[in-house]
């Protein structure tokens, strides 16, 4: 157990050249509490391998940096089937992702976290407050993801799943093109369930899904105010295109730009209720 401990501006080393704050791998076990993770150099916190768990409590990842490629950044990298969660936590300033789970039966569950300020890579792309991709899952419970930037929240390929309950996605800004600034983005297979939200503020489209397979369920959220991305483009609540589901239920739209649900080609199917 960790408490009350600072760890920071860990530098890189070794052959992987990573720097990383904390590293639990091969089935290890890790509790955190009311600590800070600042300023390291690749990944604040990195879980990885089957069996494999932390939990934080209280804790804070911040301004993790890129490495001399301008790869990395993340302040959690969790992956290879391993486990996290993190209760009353914040994840700010971090570079490329704030939050990312990766591979199959990796979990991650986030209550009562805020992640907020992820900026890009050295590319200008990136500054998601959350990926999830590879088969992994992702729930968020009262959770806050503000001014992150190209997306709020991403997920792609089959068997990918994020769930949100009560938990606000605003403010998101375009990438270093001026492009997206996107709430949520699902793609290639990936499920979105999303319950008592808000998406507010964010640019270009409030939430879109694309792809054959993909699925999105909205149930009594809040999509509203979606500003135009930074070359003044869209401003769409819902996009949903090239094969993708999705329903919305018990829903509000408002405030947005150009459309409030978007739907496009063969396949595509959008269903409203209520």
């Amino acid at each position: 157990t960790i408490e009350d401990t600072v760890v920071g501006d860990t530098q890189p080393g070794g052959s992987a050249g990573y720097g990383v704050g904390i590293l639990v791998s091969d089935g290890a076990s890790l509790v955190a509490e009311d600590s800070e993770l600042r300023s390291q150099t690749t990944v604040g916190i990195l879980v990885a391998d089957p069996g494999t768990e932390i939990r934080l409590s209280g804790t804070v990842v911040r301004d993790t940096l890129s490495d001399g490629n301008d790869e990395h950044g993340y302040g959690i990298k969790v992956y290879g089937g391993s486990a996290l969660r993190a209760e009353g936590c914040e994840v700010a300033g971090n570079t490329a992702v704030g939050v990312l789970a990766a591979e199959p039966n990796t979990e991650v569950t986030l209550v009562d976290t805020a992640i907020w300020d992820t900026h890009p890579d050295g590319d200008g792309g990136y500054g998601y407050g959350i990926q999830v991709n590879g088969g992994a899952a992702l729930a968020a419970e009262y959770c806050e993801l503000v001014g992150n930037a190209e997306v709020g929240a991403r997920a792609a390929d089959p068997s990918t799943e994020i769930t949100l309950v009560d938990t606000a996605i605003r403010d998101t800004r375009p990438d270093g093109s001026g492009e997206h600034g996107y709430g949520a983005s699902i793609s290639e297979g990936a499920v979105l369930h999303v319950e008592a939200c808000e998406l507010a503020g964010n640019s270009g489209t409030g939430l879109s899904a694309y792809d054959p397979g993909t699925g999105v369920t909205v149930v009594d959220t809040v999509i509203r105010d979606t500003q135009p991305d930074g070359n003044g483009e869209f401003g769409r609540g819902v996009d949903v295109q090239d094969g993708a589901t999705l329903t919305l239920e018990g829903c509000e739209l408002a405030g947005n730009r150009a459309q409030g649900v978007s739907a496009l080609d063969t396949g595509t199917a959008v269903v409203l209720v209520n």
